[in-house]
């Protein structure tokens, strides 16, 4: 056991150092042996302290990815930023959530003709072509598993989204958010 303990910890070393190369990241970080940050043309991510991020993240030209203090981002959660992604502090998100701030593709059909038309990893299939609006997840949000979070939400503090919601409009503080397409419930559990 004490030696199953001693490999993770030094695969975890391996990606912290990984990660370190193209983040600012704060003391205390914690990285899970599969996290990793793929980071594109000029792309920024500042990490505070004491996160724990266990996850992928795609970072494109010139766009910015900032997590907060004491936040955790756990296994198997992606996020994929055009512009900006900015989460605050002690936020928890679960595993398999999706956060994007992109489209991914052009939604208009001639551009997904032209992309089609060529090597399927070239340059027309980056997502600077696609619709793009920056994410907020403000401070104390939970983000429940398989969560979709998309372009240009901004979730208010202290706000819970419910395990399975697709978020497509913003959603103010202390609210509930559930469903596909979510519906929010602001303000329902203050009486706490």
């Amino acid at each position: 056991m004490l030696i199953k303990k001693w490999i993770i910890s030094g695969f975890q070393l391996l990606a912290k150092r990984r990660i370190s190369k193209v983040a600012s990241i704060g003391s205390r970080f914690k990285a899970g042996f599969k996290s990793r940050i793929f980071l594109e043309g000029g792309g920024l991510v500042i990490i505070g302290d004491h996160v724990s991020f266990h996850c992928s993240a795609h970072v494109y030209e010139k766009a910015r990815l900032t997590i907060g203090e004491n936040s955790t981002i756990r296994f198997a959660t992606q996020i994929n930023v055009s512009e900006s992604v900015t989460i605050g502090r002690n936020v928890i998100i679960s595993n398999n959530v999706i956060i994007s701030d992109n489209d991914s593709h052009p939604t208009n059909v001639n551009q997904r003709r032209a992309m089609c038309a060529v090597d399927h990893d070239g340059e027309l299939w980056s997502s600077k072509y696609a619709c793009h609006a920056s994410i907020v997840i403000a401070d104390d949000v939970w983000i429940g598993q398989r969560a979709m979070i998309l372009k240009g939400v901004n979730i208010g503090e202290g706000s819970i989204i419910a395990a399975g919601s697709v978020v497509t409009k913003s959603v103010p503080p202390h609210s509930l958010c559930f469903g596909n397409p979510a519906v929010i419930k602001p303000g329902w559990y203050l009486n706490d």
